[in-house]
């Protein structure tokens, strides 16, 4: 490479080397003092944000993202589950709780009324128990909430369709 006047680079005093950078400074070549610590200074940044992403997404999970432990079932699931098992000819073990939701029930029918039959027209306190079996979901659905001393009127129930 040669330099205006001077012939080769070497040959030219140090103070008219080219510097590579508009900024006047005396180094010679593209890598300056300050390109060199900016190139430096941005890699180690890459390098943390990039190391703290990574570490973020493998994070433990909160304990609300794990599901909570089965419940023992109550007087009013047991017989509700017992009631499920017989009519789909299982072991009541092999029913698992969804959910126990309280309801009111237009009549006594307990929202499962049977084709030819009369309920009274009253407004029936209970509850609708969703049991799992098999991938598919199986209601109960029943009258009371089982505390009252008097055994509750249970139904299994399918689209509005008692078993």
């Amino acid at each position: 490479m040669y330099f205006k006047g001077y012939g080769r680079l070497h040959d030219a005093p140090r103070d008219r080397w080219p510097t590579g950078s508009s900024s006047g400074s005396r180094n010679p070549g593209w890598w300056s003092a300050t390109r060199y610590s900016r190139f430096v200074l941005t890699a180690f940044v890459v390098v943390v944000v990039g190391l703290s992403l990574a570490c973020a997404s493998d994070a433990e999970p909160d304990a609300s993202d794990l599901p909570a432990p089965p419940q023992p079932l109550n007087a009013l699931q047991q017989q509700a589950q017992q009631v499920l098992a017989e009519r789909l000819s299982v072991s009541a073990d092999d029913l698992a709780l969804v959910s126990d939701e309280a309801v009111e029930w237009a009549d006594s029918s307990l929202g499962c009324p049977e084709a030819g039959m009369m309920y009274a027209q009253v407004i029936t306190p209970g509850h609708r128990i969703t049991f799992s079996y098999a991938g598919n979901d199986y209601e109960v659905h029943t009258s009371g909430g089982g505390d009252s001393g008097s055994p509750a009127m249970m139904v299994s129930c399918e689209g509005g369709t008692s078993y």
